[in-house]
């Protein structure tokens, strides 16, 4: 069974008085299905082709195999590729966070992720000077519980310069980001501060 709910107020920082980014659909640019990284949990140091540095934070990204990693909530098993058979994950309980300072910023972010462990994930955006720009709690993690993922996707009005991504051994499958600004007709969305969000267990 699923709700649906909104998160208000999202933040009000270094004056911002409300989230510069929302839930929103876009078209991508650069699409990294984790295919060409090694498995066998091998920390992943960059992503799209190394044009994007993963800073490691609480913990590391690293390379899994499917089959290699389990959903330890209910009702379980392991861990699936949204595509492929390969992917990536926050190793333990913690964060990461991805840099797009280099290649001038983007407007839209997302992919699909796995909760594997209790716990809520949280994604949080900055822009291109390290100011908060928003925020997006996904009570109880990515996914159903079952293994499989779930699609998640973020639009900007102003450009993204990184994203930390903390959750409870989360993984993450086909990352995908545009440079292209998000359409006007989202900036009201934008501007009040609001998560549509998806849905979440009861």
């Amino acid at each position: 069974m699923t709700k649906i709910s909104a998160v208000f107020g999202i933040l009000a920082v270094a004056g911002i008085a409300s989230a510069q980014v929302s839930s929103g659909s876009f078209t991508p640019d650069a699409t990294d299905d984790y295919e060409s990284y090694p498995g066998g949990r091998a920390p992943i140091t960059s992503l799209f082709g190394g044009t994007v540095p993963v800073i490691d934070g609480a913990v590391f990204h690293g390379s899994i195999d499917e089959g290699n990693w389990q959903d330890f909530r209910s009702p379980g098993g392991p861990i699936q590729a949204s595509s492929g058979t390969k992917f990536g994950t926050l190793f333990g309980f913690g964060d990461i966070t991805l840099d797009f300072t280099g290649i001038g910023g983007i407007f839209g972010f997302g992919g699909f992720a796995s909760a594997a462990g209790v716990g809520d994930d949280v994604l949080t955006f900055f822009d291109m000077s390290g100011n908060q720009i928003g925020q997006d709690v996904i009570a109880g993690g990515f996914g159903p519980g079952d293994g499989s993922m779930e699609g998640f996707s973020y639009v900007s009005t102003v450009a993204i310069g990184s994203v930390n991504l903390n959750g409870p051994e989360t993984a993450f499958d086909d990352l995908t980001y545009t440079t292209v600004p998000a359409p006007a007709s989202l900036a009201a969305l934008a501007g009040l501060g609001v998560f549509a969000s998806r849905r979440r267990r009861a």
